[in-house]
């Protein structure tokens, strides 16, 4: 392989430049297009095949951050800032008003009816140990064997985990060296961060403790689970099912799809006591901290929003309040056999109700997405799935951050960028592109041959499509081993390393293929099973955990 840095700004410019050739095929029209930009006609009563070409060329560049964009520093000050002043316009905007009333009335009793009696029991055996980053513990170091050394924990949250604890030997003694050195730490606060949402965004997020993560991911399990018996909700699932729907709206205009700004944010303790049991409040309060530091500041920031995105109960619980909340106004328009289809924040009803449903959700503190609600017209947008007139046009958005790269790290950058685009196009669609992309690979590789995968394989790893033509670039290898030839194909191999505590992967290998396994049916969270036995390799993203490697 050569060693030679590039930077990969010059090949996504250069993809760009021609996918932007194959797809609009009429010169005067490209003008319309810059990489940051679009300048041409509506494009809803476009058809279908012409709608998925300019999205393709005009979003191409959505979520790739470039050497001149804003700097994730620069952003995530302006978005800590819209952070700090949203908190105090968060909570019932109209509580006194009938419809408020009506409508919160009628969403807790659907909420009492999926939810029945909480019950301890229940809720720690879907209890399991999160793998990200939590409050004292960063991401590089979020090993499960870090995380049980020193406990993290506000409020009850330490008393909470010792009950639940106290009726399984195994967990106590994964945790007894922290419990008996007192490497206890108590907070009365969060720390926020943020991550990359587009090239212009970031998103704020707030990293639980470790012992809050442990009992809120459990408590996020157990409303899903109620969710799929008495909902007929499963978010395993739910988001081909939106796809389906959303494909439905948009050919007959039946069904509408919402979607709301600041969704997780906007949920109160005034909104949690008005909706849920409550003999599930205090469960919820135990899980909850409500202050939070910013960064750069010294003093905490009382906390107006309930959850914040970083726990592990934040997302059922949003599913099932918004699920709630519509299904409530649809009910009490007398329409009880109208189902609401919810998945977080992206909300599916039937377009008759939606005046009704906006109406009713901004009295009660909640605001509108305009740019990704639809309601007239031909296109509907849910979980992922584009759809005009019933076509499938969602375009591939490539996710990269610009970089002087090895030569091997963009290999992988163009394999990914041609498996998206073929996955969304025919290479008939787009043969400059194509070819452009397999001559880059074959040059930057020191036997000019391309590596060829299967269906299944990351999209890092090689082409997944090979024309007949270039069928004899192909690297192809002799196993010794297997007896026979094999295509060569790159991998990210992970680091093995010794761990110090194995009793906390023993607990979460005998909890992940025993008790969740049997309440929820399969293996319901990546969280609770390991790789490789009881330890745990390195993880992805954080430098030198992963090494690149020809396989």
């Amino acid at each position: 392989m050569k060693s030679d840095q590039i930077h990969t700004e010059s090949v996504i410019d250069n993809v760009y430049c021609l996918l932007r050739e194959d797809l609009i095929d009429v010169p005067e029209w490209r003008r319309w297009f810059t990489p940051r930009g679009y300048t041409g006609p509506g494009i809803f009563d476009a058809s279908p095949a012409w709608f998925k070409r300019i999205t393709q060329v005009r979003d191409f560049y959505k979520r790739i951050t470039l050497i001149s964009d804003p700097t994730h520093d620069e952003l995530s000050a302006t978005c800590l800032s819209d952070f700090k002043t949203a908190q105090s316009g968060f909570g019932i905007a109209e509580p006194e008003s009938e419809i408020t009333k009506r409508v919160l009335r009628e969403a807790a009793r659907l909420i009492k009816d999926v939810l029945g009696s909480y019950d301890i029991g229940e809720h720690a055996a879907l209890c399991t140990w999160g793998k990200r980053a939590a409050f004292g513990l960063t991401a590089a170091t979020s090993y499960l064997e870090n995380r049980v050394k020193k406990l993290t924990y506000s409020g009850e949250q330490l008393e909470y985990f010792l009950v639940m604890a106290s009726c399984d030997p195994q967990l106590l003694y994964s945790v007894q060296d922290a419990l008996t050195k007192g490497n206890l730490v108590e907070t009365s606060h969060l720390g926020l961060s943020t991550v990359p949402k587009s090239y212009k965004a970031v998103r704020v997020i707030g990293p639980d403790t470790i012992l809050g993560g442990f009992i809120s991911k459990g408590l996020g399990k157990l409303v899903q689970l109620r969710l799929a018996q008495n909902a007929h909700i499963d978010i395993r699932h739910a988001q081909d099912r939106h796809k389906d729907l959303a494909r439905k709206g948009s050919i007959d205009g039946s069904l509408c799809t919402l979607d709301m700004s600041k969704a997780s944010d906007s949920f109160t303790w005034e909104h949690i006591k008005a909706l849920m049991p409550p003999d599930w409040l205090h469960v919820l309060s135990v899980v909850r901290t409500d202050a939070v530091l910013v960064p750069g500041e010294d003093v905490p920031m009382p906390l107006t929003s309930y959850m914040l995105m970083g726990s592990g109960h934040t997302f059922p619980l949003q599913t099932l309040l918004f699920w709630s909340m519509v299904q409530a106004v649809v009910n009490l328009m007398g329409e009880k056999r109208s189902k609401v289809y919810v998945y977080g924040d992206d909300i599916i009803a039937t377009s008759k109700y939606a005046s009704q449903i906006c109406v009713s959700l901004q009295k009660l503190g909640f605001t509108l997405n305009a740019d990704k609600s639809f309601v007239d017209g031909s296109f509907r947008e849910s979980c992922g799935g584009d759809y005009h007139t019933g076509v499938d046009v969602r375009p591939h958005l490539p996710e990269h951050v610009t970089r002087l790269a090895t030569t091997t790290e963009v290999l992988a950058l163009i394999h990914s960028l041609a498996n998206g685009l073929t996955e969304r196009w025919a290479t008939s669609d787009i043969p400059k592109t194509y070819a452009y992309l397999i001559e880059l690979a074959s040059s930057l590789d020191s036997e000019k041959c391309i590596c060829k995968v299967e269906a299944d394989a990351p999209d890092y790893a090689g082409f997944r499509l090979v024309s007949f033509h270039d069928y004899g670039r192909i690297a192809v290898r002799y196993s010794s081993a297997l007896q026979r030839a094999e295509f060569r194909s790159l991998k990210m191999r992970s680091q093995k390393r010794r761990i110090s505590n194995g009793a906390a992967y023993y607990w979460r290998w005998l909890h992940g293929s025993s008790l969740v396994e049997i309440l929820i049916g399969d293996p319901y969270d990546p969280d609770a099973t390991t790789q490789g036995g009881f330890g745990e390799e390195g993880k992805k993203g954080c430098g030198h955990r992963y090494r690149w490697a020809w396989a």
